[in-house]
Parts: structure tokens; C-alpha cells; sequence
């Protein structure tokens, strides 16, 4: 549980309340000799939350298509700080969480991939990691490191007009930075929070600073400036048992000739897991305007995001011994399980796990904006830079120990009382006593006795060039009609490297690594969830500097190659669009003409993947009263695919040996690849939505939707046994026989006809038919 206090000051004397208790302590002498002087405040401003909401609901009730709108104001009052968190609370938007943080969005149902994110119109980056689990491989944009002070205001577009980016089945999402343009007078605001999280027993702080306003007494010249910093520690922790039957735990070729009841259960393995994470987001928004006229507008800034985490993993489990004694010395309830009980030998593991992530990103942008002709002619144009870099660096291993026979107890009886304490299911709390010698850092170890993953490292960066540029054309027909007549090209110029390194232990098996070479004056036995002891633990930095100074001892995990790839994608779009007005109607139609063009390079070669799709849009909207209004939408939409899935590779495994039961031979070959020739998913996309504004600047709604989504991606996989490589299909009679010839190399038994293999496996991504989402959301 988070407890949270927050201090916010704004205005143009803010920056004094914020430096008050300096200043008295200062002045409290002087003070008591001098007369006070009263002083004349020339005014004050009170802000609420419900004017900025009340704008953002207007804005969305004047919108001709289907927005959810987030004001200044409203994320303000939300203690999280990153924008995924601000949009977990809008209607058909749902999160993917990482360590209890949304990471990426889903909107009405369609997986974060499919959704388009843009800062101020510019994609927001998300490079690939093999590493992070929540969004492993895909395009989907990861918003726990933006934080959501340096934003304006959010719009999630749930009916995409053509003059937004097509890739967006699901929807889109506009996030706008801070701007100086509608300031008339300085800005000052000053944000500091502090709360305390139980779990982890530790702090957390963040804080905001904006500054902007007109600087040249014409006001022509703006500028605000904005910068944000947060940091958080958070815990998980928990207990784990595994049950299995006597008879399954016990194996009968040890040839025990105690009867083993089938229907009794006992706990084979026992974890301990205590997770620690501290998160830092640093965000900073600086951006200049100048107004030449009324009807000329210029733009240069950017902005600035930085999210760091540090991770500590600690996993304790016991694994107790196989021994009669489950059944001679074991206590069991009416259910037939566990009470209390000890057994003799038996495994301790310690799994540890250290390491940071470093997400980067920023952009620059130039821009203008242009009126002419009255007003009845626009021009928008825009340049814009972004970059974002991923690194992880992370070490682990796994120390363990073993009992030796009957000379260790792993004494699950202890003080006298059961225990094994159950509640009702299998969630309940697990008492336990460690062995003595699974606390001895001279018997845990790596190497012979247990193995380690180590010195994972990875970067992965993005790069993007977009320029854009549209036109409008406002046309006064008779009456109240009117028309409005835009179209426009937005060009993006995607570059993406992926590198990862593994490397593995590969020190001699004969002279393993003891835990007491690392344990130092800092054993880390501070760990104790739900009251457990978790023991002794090696310290991280020592650990981590004997990987550094001991590099021979380690060896790059050559699957590596694989996984690396690098990435050339340019998007051209066009689109066209009217949006006619009459009455109670308004109507916009048009299309949007995407080509996109891709070069992949991989482990076995390069690959292009071009492709052009027509997106044609129709959107509703009646006002059926003065605070009711009906919409209806036709969309398109289409889904790029995900680089890692048309990777030119294929990762493979190959064995060939003589069973020693049989002493036949037996070929065994696993498969996996991408597939270069994956189509993009195409949709199209039906919305019905019914929408009430209240008088005092409330609204109800409620939306239907119905998508038909073709070319949607799932993996195939092959699965065959005594097959003859000769009956495959001829791409993979080619592919199987390159492996085997490549691995004649290094094994002799392979026979120079090798036709029938045991067992043969191939997996890729594919694209299927057609599939369908309906749904329905209430606001």
C-alpha cells in the first residue's frame, strides 16, 4: 500500500510560498524589531480541476469523431506518474503491467502493437528487448517511462479520421506536451509529493517544475520550460509449494520397498521469492513560439524522458530429500496431505538476480503554422527528431547445495507444532526450518553444483526522421452549411539496431565458485517475507566485479546471433479528407494511402518487405438535442508486423545419437524461424456510440464496436514423428538437409543418407484468415 502526500504552488508568486520557510527563518530576528509593514497582494488566483475537466469534456462533445480526452488538470489529482497510468482510467483502454506499473496499453481489446501512440504527432518509440517479458519483440509503445507532468492534455481516438497514422485497429493515442502559445501571463507552478510504501518499507518522492510565459513586452515571444523527477522502491514477495503424490516424489527405481500410497501428497519443491525494485523517471519539456502575426505561428523545442531501474532478485528453495521417511515419519490429514514430517538429504537453491534497465528517449521538433486568405486557408507543417536507446544489464545466478544422504535433516517438525499450516485450496502459509548447512557459504555453489546465466547485456536503440505537412480549405456554404477540405503527406524514417550478449558460465566443473568468495562484509540477510528467514546472500557489487575480472571464465551464448538484427522501414502517407457540417449533421469522409517499404537484416541474410494499403474512413455525428448527440463510424486500419517476425533466421536444434537401450540411431531436429514473407493485419472497424452532456459539465456515454481484422498473426507449428525428410514440403526438405550437412562436422555418426528423422519440429509466426472483436464500453 502507497501512502501519498501531496504540495502543489502556482502562480507567478509561487516560487515565495516555495521559499517561505528559508525566508523566515532569515528575517524572524529582524522582524522582532522592526514595525511590520503590511502588505498589499494584488490578487489571487484559485484553480480547480473542474474548469480543466469542463474544457476537456467540451472539447470532446465539439469533436466530429470518438474521443476520450484527459486534461492538465485531471492528471494532476493522479498519484501515479507516468501517462500509461493516467490512461488505465479511460473507458476501453486496459494495461499490461510490469512489476506492478502499466508498461503498454490495449484499446478495445487489440493487442498494444496495434494501437498508434504519437507525442505531439511524432511516434513515440519503443525499441525492441528480448529481455523485457511485457512486450518482448513488438512495436508496441512503452509509456512507463514518460511522465505524465510534462504532458497538456491526452486524446484516445477510438474512430481514427484518414489524417492520423493508419496503424491503429485498436485506436490512437495524441499525447500533447506543455506549450507557452495560450500564456498570457507568467507561469509558475511548483509540485512535491512524498509517500511511503508498507510493502517495501521504503520512501517515494517526485516533484514537478514549470516555468513559461510571454517574454518580450509585444508577447510575440514564448517560452515554458517544465522538468519532472520520481523515484519509487517497490517489493514483491511471496511462497510458492509444489505438491506431488509419495509415489511421483519418491521414484520407484530407487528400489524403496516401502509401499508408497499413491494418494498421499507431499511438498516436493518450496520457494521464498523477495523482489526488489527502484524506479527513477526524469522528464524535461523546454519549448519557444513565435508569433509573427495573428496568422503566423512558429515552434522549436523538445523534450527530455529518462527512466531507470535497479533490480535485486532473491529465490530461496528447498527441495526436500527422497527418502522413506515420507512415509515412516510423515504426518497426514484427513485430505492426505502434509502435516509435519522430515526426510533425510535433499537441495537448497539460491537463484539471484541483479540489474539495471536504462530507457532513453528524446525529441526535437521545428514547426509552423499558417493562416491565409482570411482565414480560409491553413497550412501546418513539421519537422521532428526522436530518439530512444533500451539498455539492460543484468547478472544472475543459481548457488546450490545438496544433502548428503542421512547425515541431513531438513527437520520439518521444529518447535513441536505442525509445521505445515494449510488454509482451504492451496494457498496456504507454509512454515519450515533451513538445514543449518544450507546457510554455509563454503558448500553453496556454481559450477558442478548448481549453473549461472550471467552478464546478460543488451542495447537497442530507435531513430526516427518524420517530416509532415497539411493543408486546409474552409468553405462557407448557404445557410449554416460549411465544408472543410484537408489532405497532407507525413513521411517517417524508421532506423532500429537490436544487439543482446549472453554469456555463460564456462569455468572448470572440477573447482566450482563458493558463495564465501562474495559474501564479504555484507552477507544481504536482510530478506524475511511473511516472517521467513531467507539466509545468507552473496553481495551484488563483489559479485559483479569478479564477472568483470574474470572474463575467461565466460563464454558468449552464440544463440545471441539470432536474436540480433537491425532494421530499415520508411512509411510515405497521403490522405485526403472533407468534413461537411449542416444542422444537426456533420459528416467526414476521405482516405489515407500508406506505403511502406522495409529492409530487414539478420543472422541469414536481408530481407524487404513492401507493401501499400488504402484506408477509407466515413464518421458520423447527429446532435439529437443540446446535450445529446449520436455517433457512427466506418474505419480502416492495418497492423504492421513486428520486426523480430520477419527476421531472415532460423534457430535450430540438432541431435543425432545411438539409444542406449535400443542401439539404433535416432535424429532429433527443433526448429524455429521468421517468416519474410508476413502480410500486415488489415481491419475494418464499425462504432456506435451515444453520448449525454450534463449542464454542470458531466457526460455519460456508452459505444458499441465491431472489428473484422484479416491477416491476423499467430504461430504455426509442425509436429511430426518418424517422418522422411523427403515427404516435407520442398522448403523444408531443403532447410532440414542444410542442418544436416552442417552438422557432420562436428559428429561423425550421421550417415551420409540421412532420410528419417524421429522427431521433427518447425515453428513461425504465419498469418491466418479472418477474425473478429465486438465489444461494447460504458463512461
Amino acid at each position: 500500500m502507497d501512502t501519498l502526500i501531496t504540495l502543489k504552488l502556482r502562480g507567478r508568486k509561487a516560487i515565495w510560498f516555495a521559499l517561505l520557510p528559508f525566508v523566515a527563518l532569515a528575517t524572524q530576528a529582524q522582524a522582532q524589531d522592526e514595525d511590520e509593514d503590511e502588505e498589499v497582494v494584488d490578487e489571487i488566483i484559485v484553480r480547480g480541476i473542474a474548469g480543466g475537466a469542463a474544457a476537456a469534456i467540451r472539447d470532446m462533445r465539439n469533436s466530429d469523431t470518438i474521443v476520450t480526452i484527459v486534461s492538465e488538470e485531471t492528471l494532476e489529482t493522479i498519484p501515479e506518474q507516468s501517462v500509461g497510468e493516467a490512461l488505465s482510467r479511460l473507458p476501453g483502454v486496459s494495461i499490461i503491467r510490469d512489476r506492478g506499473e502499466a508498461q503498454a496499453i490495449t484499446i478495445r481489446g487489440a493487442d498494444g502493437r496495434l494501437n498508434a501512440v504519437t507525442m505531439n504527432g511524432d511516434r513515440l518509440l519503443s525499441p525492441d528487448s528480448t529481455l523485457e517479458a511485457a512486450t518482448q519483440g513488438q512495436r508496441t509503445a512503452k509509456l512507463d517511462g514518460v511522465t505524465s507532468t510534462l504532458i497538456k492534455e491526452i486524446q484516445v481516438f477510438k474512430a481514427v479520421p484518414p489524417n492520423m497514422d493508419g496503424d491503429s485497429i485498436g485506436g490512437a493515442v495524441e499525447v500533447k506536451t506543455k506549450s507557452a502559445t495560450d500564456l498570457d501571463e507568467t507561469l509558475f507552478d511548483v509540485t512535491a509529493r512524498v509517500g511511503y510504501n508498507d510493502l517495501s518499507e521504503s520512501e517515494l518522492y517526485s516533484g514537478e517544475l514549470t516555468w513559461g510565459g510571454r517574454i518580450t513586452q509585444d508577447g510575440r515571444f514564448g517560452v515554458i520550460a517544465t522538468f519532472s523527477y520520481e523515484e519509487n522502491e517497490r517489493g514483491i514477495s511471496g511462497l510458492q509449494a509444489e505438491w506431488d503424490t509419495i509415489d511421483e516424489v519418491l521414484d520407484l527405481a530407487t528400489g524403496n520397498d516401502v509401499p508408497l500410497p499413491g494418494d498421499r501428497h507431499v511438498i516436493e519443491t518450496y520457494d521464498v521469492i523477495w523482489r526488489g525494485f527502484t524506479r527513477e523517471r526524469t522528464g524535461a519539456n523546454l519549448t519557444f513560439d513565435f508569433k509573427a502575426s495573428d496568422d503566423h505561428l512558429f515552434k522549436l523545442g523538445g523534450w527530455y524522458s529518462e527512466f531507470n531501474t535497479d533490480e535485486l532478485r532473491r529465490r530461496l528453495q528447498l527441495r526436500p530429500g527422497a527418502s522413506a521417511d515420507f512415509t515412516t515419519d510423515t504426518t497426514f490429514d484427513t485430505l492426505g496431505r502434509q502435516v509435519d514430517g522430515s526426510t533425510d538429504g535433499g537441495r537448497v537453491r539460491r537463484r539471484s538476480r541483479e540489474g539495471t534497465v536504462e530507457r532513453l528517449s528524446y525529441n526535437a521538433f521545428l514547426e509552423g503554422n499558417h493562416l491565409f486568405a482570411n482565414g480560409d486557408w491553413s497550412l501546418d507543417w513539421r519537422y521532428s527528431y526522436t530518439f530512444a536507446d533500451n539498455v539492460v544489464r543484468r547478472t544472475r545466478a543459481r548457488w546450490e547445495a545438496r544433502g548428503d544422504g542421512g547425515d541431513i535433516d531438513l527437520n520439518l517438525r521444529g518447535d513441536g507444532i505442525a509445521d505445515w499450516t494449510f488454509t482451504q485450496g492451496s494457498g496456504g502459509l507454509v512454515r519450515y526450518t533451513q538445514p543449518a548447512w544450507s546457510n554455509d557459504p563454503d558448500i553453496l555453489a556454481i559450477g558442478d553444483r548448481g549453473s549461472t546465466r550471467l552478464r546478460d547485456f543488451e542495447t537497442s536503440d530507435d531513430e526516427a526522421d518524420a517530416f509532415r505537412v497539411d493543408v486546409g480549405r474552409r468553405i462557407d456554404l448557404a445557410a449554416d452549411a460549411s465544408l472543410e477540405v484537408k489532405f497532407g503527406y507525413k513521411g517517417r524514417f524508421l532506423n532500429r539496431e537490436l544487439y543482446p550478449r549472453t554469456f555463460n558460465f564456462n569455468g572448470d566443473e572440477d573447482n566450482p565458485i563458493f558463495m564465501s568468495q562474495f559474501v564479504g562484509n555484507n552477507p544481504n540477510t536482510e530478506w524475511s517475507p511473511f516472517g521467513y528467514d531467507m539466509g545468507i546472500w552473496p553481495d551484488p557489487d563483489a559479485y559483479r566485479t569478479f564477472l568483470e575480472n574474470n572474463t575467461n571464465q565466460f563464454i558468449l551464448n552464440n544463440d545471441n546471433l539470432a536474436e540480433r538484427y537491425s532494421v530499415d522501414e520508411t512509411v510515405h502517407a497521403y490522405y485526403l479528407m472533407g468534413t461537411y457540417s449542416d444542422g444537426p449533421w456533420t459528416v467526414t469522409a476521405g482516405g489515407r494511402f500508406e506505403d511502406t517499404e522495409s529492409e530487414v537484416i539478420a543472422q541469414d541474410g536481408t530481407v524487404t518487405n513492401d507493401y501499400d494499403n488504402f484506408l477509407p474512413a466515413v464518421i458520423l455525428k447527429y446532435q439529437l438535442s443540446d446535450n445529446a448527440i449520436l455517433r457512427g463510424a466506418w474505419t480502416n486500419g492495418l497492423g504492421r508486423p513486428d520486426f523480430v517476425d520477419i527476421r531472415p533466421f532460423f534457430d535450430e536444434d540438432f541431435e543425432y545419437e545411438i539409444n542406449d537401450d535400443t542401439m539404433l540411431p535416432e535424429g532429433e531436429l527443433f526448429v524455429e524461424g521468421g517468416n519474410p514473407d508476413l502480410e500486415p493485419f488489415e481491419a475494418q472497424s464499425f462504432d456506435l456510440s451515444y453520448e449525454y452532456y450534463t449542464d454542470n459539465g458531466g457526460v455519460f456515454s456508452v459505444g458499441l464496436f465491431h472489428k473484422i481484422v484479416e491477416n491476423f498473426e499467430y504461430t504455426e507449428e509442425l509436429r511430426l514423428t518418424d517422418v522422411s525428410i523427403s515427404a516435407l514440403p520442398p522448403f523444408l526438405q531443403d532447410l532440414a538437409n542444410g542442418i544436416i550437412d552442417d552438422s557432420r562436422a562436428t559428429n561423425p555418426l550421421i550417415p551420409p543418407n540421412l532420410d528419417t528423422l524421429n522427431r521433427f519440429t518447425f515453428r513461425r509466426p504465419v498469418n491466418g484468415d479472418e477474425s473478429t472483436m465486438t465489444g461494447w464500453e460504458f463512461n
